[in-house]
Order: C-alpha cells, then structure tokens, then sequence
C-alpha cells in the first residue's frame, strides 16, 4: 500500500530538483523514495547538517567558555 506525501517547495526549488533527478534517470518522486528509503535504513538524515557560519558567530563566545572550562579541570 502506497501513501501520498505533500510538501511545498520553492517553485525553483521543485524546478531544480525535477531537471537534476532527471539527469540522474530519475523522477522526483523516485528521488523522494530513494531519500526516505535511506533516513530510514540509516536512521538519520543520509547527508550531514551543519550550522550556518551566522549560527556560529553566535555560539563562538559559548565554545570558547566551554573549552576555557575544559581545560581548568583538566589539571
């Protein structure tokens, strides 16, 4: 049995994503399933997911606490 999946997208996006699917011989939908396929075969995301460099201009004041703490208990 086969389920309907809706998502909205960026026309560009779904544009992009339909042209490079298929240069590969794929169509999106089976490029969807192959994505699916792998989140759940792996149980995570098949492709890693960083934070973006503004995130970390954000957060650099917390690691370098974090690393200054790290390394009193180290002694």
């Amino acid at each position: 049995m086969t389920e309907l999946v809706r998502v909205r997208v960026d026309a560009s996006l779904k544009e992009d994503s339909e042209r490079i699917a298929k240069e590969m011989g794929l169509s999106l939908g089976e490029a969807v399933r192959l994505f699916l396929t792998q989140m759940v075969r792996r149980r995570e995301l098949p492709f890693s997911v960083k934070a973006r460099s503004a995130n970390n201009d954000i957060l650099a004041p917390f690691a370098r606490r974090a690393k200054r703490l790290d390394s009193f208990y180290e002694d």
